[in-house]
């Protein structure tokens, strides 16, 4: 009896001995500097890496100051510079090298929303998978166009319709941005007409990657849209950290390399004006019943989406181009989704 009790003893202690040796949680958002790791270093310890952005790791939580090409703007000590919903500035201070908040700030700063989009950050045969299926689904297709809202739209016999899965569309999206067009597309260069410029400029088969052109990222920002929450918006802030989790920010190498927008550009007008699908219209009252009544009619896409006006702290470039081309593709997307003709 003894005997039991001294092992109870020592299984006792050995769980509330504190973890020691133990690998940490790479899929923690807890700063690299927070609390002490394998090398003993304290918080609050100083920047290692002269040149880099202290603090950037808030860069994944809050709304900071940005460039054109969506690359962060730091002020004098080398801090990111969070922005309220006013869009006033904060000011981060040094504290023992490290930047942070003024306690009564805390609560100002905005968080960045990723919504769905936060499954980019799964295993990558999870995305892999889901380009495979698109790409089966681009290579099947009788034709290949576009939706309204510029999405890959597919006509397999009598069967037409838009991709609409958001995994398969940030998975199409990844590889556009990391090739210039769809690697494994098998259909040429004749058969896709206004569309070939997604498949490589060389025709099908394996290539190196090409750069992107004003179609491409026009087509990038719509499947970057497909793959966000339809009800709601995209920022600057979401898209290049959902590009850095794409491994889009970085070179061959791994090093931090914001992608390049120089040079895009968008206007909603000229986007949307010529657009006019078919989609319910209504309700309508008759006189003659209590019914409310819908009907199938062009719908100029300009004059009924409602688009979001850029953040006011948001400077011209073509990042934030491109963040205002994804946001009202996602609102047609919403649209029409809203108000597509019901497929019975």
């Amino acid at each position: 009896m003894k005997r039991l009790c001294w092992i109870l003893l020592a299984l006792l202690a050995m769980l509330l001995a504190p973890a020691t040796g133990f690998a940490e949680d790479d899929t923690s958002d807890r700063p690299d500097w927070a609390g002490k790791d394998s090398t003993g270093q304290k918080p609050g310890n100083k920047n290692q890496t002269p040149g880099e952005i202290m603090g950037e790791d808030y860069g994944d939580l809050w709304v900071v100051l940005r460039d054109g090409n969506g690359i962060p703007i730091v002020d004098n000590n080398g801090c990111l510079q969070p922005v309220t919903t006013d869009g006033d500035i904060l000011s981060m201070v040094l504290v023992e090298g490290s930047c942070e908040l003024l306690e009564d700030d805390l609560l100002l700063v905005q968080e960045v929303e990723f919504g769905r989009m936060s499954v980019v950050r799964s295993p990558d045969f999870v995305l892999e998978t889901s380009f495979l299926e698109a790409l089966n689904a681009l290579n099947g297709a009788d034709t290949i166009e576009l939706d309204p809202a510029g999405r890959l739209f597919l006509s397999t016999g009598d069967v037409s319709k838009a991709i609409d899965s958001p995994l398969e569309n940030i998975a199409l999206y990844q590889k556009l941005m990391q090739n210039g067009f769809i690697p494994g597309l098998t259909k040429d260069l004749a058969s896709l007409g206004a569309l070939s410029y997604i498949q490589s400029t060389k025709g099908p088969g394996e290539h190196a990657a090409e750069a992107l052109d004003h179609n491409d990222l026009n087509l990038a920002a719509a499947l970057y849209a497909a793959g966000a929450d339809k009800t709601g918006t995209i920022s600057l802030d979401m898209v290049v950290i959902v590009n850095t989790w794409l491994g889009l920010n970085e070179d061959d190498h791994g090093n931090q390399n914001y992608f390049d927008f120089t040079g895009y550009t968008h206007n909603t007008h000229n986007r949307y004006a010529g657009i006019e699908p078919m989609l319910l219209s209504g309700p309508v009252e008759m006189p003659d019943d209590d019914y409310d009544w819908f009907f199938i009619a062009p719908i100029m896409i300009y004059n009924e989406v409602t688009f979001n006006d850029p953040p006011a702290w948001y400077l011209f470039g073509g990042a934030t181009e491109f963040t205002k081309a994804a946001d009202d593709a996602l609102h047609v997307i919403e649209f029409i989704h809203n108000w597509a003709v019901p497929v019975y």
